[in-house]
């Protein structure tokens, strides 16, 4: 279901598979605001300032919300997108379970953080799929959004399978 509140891991690359996440929440209603976990360095700097332009330019009403991290990694992803679940959202009027945490974009250590801060608060997650070209390139309107379903549960497997071998002994 569309939700008003989305969190991304954004960077200096193409923001392509972020606008088709923002449009598919829209269209039900949500996109209202958006999160995006990122550095506070040039590239990226730019990056959000062309994706702002073009929310503006294309009238879309998606208030962004940069959450500044000083490092792409686990820990910076992981308390930056809690404080979105746990603080954030509550600010701008909204619930935890109207805002999504999209594993799409950023570093997989950020992704790493990202998965943990929302399986520990409650979170749910997605992520933008597209199909693609022979040479890896994302076919345009491909793009669609997945919801994962993170209804299970982790267990420590204590017990080490043995470990078959070919070899015999002589």
């Amino acid at each position: 279901p569309p939700r008003p509140g989305l969190v991304w891991l954004f960077g200096p690359g193409p923001f392509g598979h972020l606008l088709a996440a923002l449009e598919h929440h829209r269209e039900g209603g949500g996109a209202v605001h958006c999160w995006l976990v990122m550095q506070d360095v040039e590239p990226v700097r730019a990056s959000f300032n062309r994706l702002a332009g073009q929310l503006l330019e294309q009238e879309l009403p998606t208030q962004l919300h940069p959450c500044y991290i000083g490092e792409p990694d686990v820990r910076a992803a992981y308390r930056a997108v809690r404080a979105v679940f746990e603080r954030e959202a509550a600010e701008e009027g909204l619930r935890p379970d109207q805002v999504i945490a999209d594993i799409t974009g950023g570093t997989k250590p950020m992704t790493a953080g990202m998965v943990l801060a929302a399986l520990t608060t409650g979170g749910d997650l997605e992520y933008v799929e597209s199909k693609r070209d022979a040479t890896g390139q994302v076919i345009p309107g491909t793009q669609q959004v997945v919801l994962i379903d993170a209804a299970f549960h982790v267990t420590k497997n204590t017990r080490v399978p043995e470990v078959a071998t070919d070899s015999k002994e002589e």
